[in-house]
């Protein structure tokens, strides 16, 4: 019954427009909390509800950020606070956290740059937790991430990302998605460690 009441405010969101309802379920009562205008590409339903939502500087979106990484990578080491404070200063970096429910199951980052040369979009970061992985949530993820580059960037003239060639679960969601390399090994990645 709750997902069919979901799934209905979904479609009755779409109908009146730009707007979403966010509810809680407290003494099995919807009691709606937000009424929100937000972006249609940032609305995915799909058994159930499924949401991709633009990061808001949030100390909660934070910590669900950090419990994703916690799940994959490991390489957050700030608070929840900290990460609030450091993604707000950046202006060209976008990042969308993938929930099923009210449960984060993985984050995509996404960095615009705009150079002499060319203005196009990165994939910085994409982490999927492992109970989560194999189901096309990195696929989705990547999908709605073009969407949103297309309508927030129309000038930009790509996107790409840097994936280890051992990580083959991100390079099938990303290939799927139109993603190649461009067969003649015309680009080589350097490094430089600015701490030495």
């Amino acid at each position: 019954i709750i997902h069919r009441l979901i799934n209905s405010l979904i479609g009755a969101w779409e109908l009146i427009g730009d707007f979403l309802l966010l509810f809680l379920v407290q003494n099995n009562l919807f009691l709606i909390i937000y009424y929100l205008p937000i972006p249609k590409y940032l609305i995915s339903p799909q058994k159930g509800l499924i949401m991709i939502i633009i990061y808001d500087n949030s100390e909660k979106m934070s910590e669900d950020i950090i419990f994703i990484d916690k799940n994959t990578f490991g390489e957050i080491t700030c608070t929840a606070q900290e990460l609030s404070e450091k993604l707000s200063e950046l202006s060209n970096y976008h990042t969308f956290v993938f929930y099923t429910g009210d449960t984060p199951c993985g984050y995509i980052a996404l960095l615009h740059v705009c150079t002499l040369h060319y203005e196009a979009v990165w994939i910085d970061l994409m982490a999927v937790r492992p109970e989560f992985q194999g189901k096309g949530i990195a696929q989705k993820m990547v999908a709605e991430s073009k969407d949103y580059c297309r309508a927030a960037y129309p000038n930009a003239e790509f996107m790409s990302a840097l994936i280890r060639t051992s990580n083959l679960a991100s390079l099938g969601a990303a290939t799927k998605q139109g993603f190649s390399t461009d067969g003649k090994g015309s680009f080589e990645l350097l490094f430089c460690d600015l701490q030495k």
